[in-house]
C-alpha cells in the first residue's frame, strides 16, 4: 500500500512593525518576555546583546541577520552607534500559535546584499505587492536562519477540542475567559479539556489565556494610542488597577513604564 505524505503545515507571517534605525548609546534596553520576535539586519556599528546566564557581551556583527524570538528576555545596547533594518514579527500556525515563542536562544545567519536591496525597495512602496514581497523575503530569511542553525520546526497536531480552544483564545483574547466556557465551546467536560490541553500544549488553560492576553497587552501598549484604561477594558479586566498590578507582576514594570521604554 502506498504511504501517504503529510502535507506541509500552513504558516502565516505577521509583521507588526519595521523600519531603518541609526542610533547612538541611547539604543539600550532590557527586554522582558517580548510579545513578538525581532529580525535585525545589522548594517554597522558596535551593538551587543546579552541573554540567559551569559554575562559576556555578544556583538551584533555587520552583514548578519539575527532572530531574537518572542518571550526571550535579553538586553541590547551599543557603545557608540548601531545601524540596522528591523522587523517585529510572529510566525503563526492556523490556530494562532506563534511557533517562534519559547525557542530559548538567539539565532543568526549571513544575509546577502541582494536580499537587503530587495527589502529596501519593497519597503519604499506602500503598495500591496511591496508588502507581499517583504513577507516572501522574510519567509526565505527565516528558512535560512533555521537551516543554518539546524532548527527543525516540529509538525504539531492537536485533538479537535484543543485545536478549537486554541483558535478561540487567539481570536477572542479576554481575561474573563473561563475553563467552563471553553469546555462548552469544545463540547467536552472541563476535566477532559484540562487533561488534553496540558498534555498537548504544555501548560494549563489559564496559563495559556494569561500568556495570550498579556502578549496582546504588550502589542497594544507599543502600537496603539489606547489608554491604560482602554486596554484594560478591551481585554476584559475588571479594572485598570487590577490589570496594572498583574502586568507589573509578570514583567516587573508598570504598563506605563513599559510603553515609555518601548519607544527607545
Amino acid at each position: 500500500m502506498e504511504r501517504m505524505q503529510r502535507s506541509p503545515e500552513s504558516l502565516s507571517l505577521e509583521i507588526y512593525d519595521w523600519g531603518y534605525a541609526k542610533k547612538g548609546p541611547e539604543w539600550c534596553s532590557n527586554v522582558i518576555n517580548p510579545p513578538f520576535s525581532r529580525l535585525y539586519f545589522i548594517l554597522g556599528g558596535d551593538a551587543y546583546f546579552q541573554y540567559g546566564n551569559c554575562v559576556l557581551k555578544q556583538p551584533f556583527h555587520p552583514r548578519i541577520c539575527y532572530l531574537l524570538p518572542a518571550n526571550l528576555t535579553f538586553r541590547y545596547a551599543c557603545e557608540t552607534q548601531i545601524e540596522q533594518m528591523f522587523f517585529h514579527i510572529a510566525l503563526t500556525r492556523r490556530n494562532g500559535q506563534d511557533i517562534l515563542r519559547h525557542m530559548g536562544k538567539i539565532l543568526a545567519c549571513p544575509y546577502s546584499e541582494e536580499l537587503l536591496r530587495t527589502l529596501k525597495n519593497a519597503l519604499s512602496t506602500s503598495k500591496l505587492d511591496g508588502r507581499l514581497q517583504v513577507q516572501a523575503c522574510l519567509m526565505q530569511v527565516l528558512a535560512a536562519v533555521f537551516s543554518a542553525n539546524e532548527v527543525m520546526l516540529p509538525q504539531k497536531e492537536y485533538t479537535p477540542c484543543v485545536e478549537r480552544v486554541l483558535s478561540y483564545i487567539h481570536t477572542h483574547p479576554s481575561a474573563s475567559l473561563s475553563l467552563e466556557k471553553l469546555a462548552e465551546l469544545a463540547f467536552v467536560s472541563q476535566t477532559t479539556l484540562s487533561k488534553w490541553f496540558r498534555r498537548e500544549v504544555g501548560m494549563t488553560v489559564r496559563e495559556y489565556i494569561d500568556e495570550i492576553i498579556f502578549t496582546q497587552a504588550q502589542v497594544l501598549l507599543r502600537n496603539s494610542k489606547l489608554s491604560i484604561a482602554g486596554i484594560s477594558e478591551q481585554l476584559d479586566f475588571c479594572d485598570q488597577f487590577y490589570f496594572s498590578r498583574r502586568f507589573r507582576q509578570r514583567y516587573q514594570q508598570s504598563p506605563r513604564d513599559y510603553r515609555k521604554s518601548s519607544m527607545i
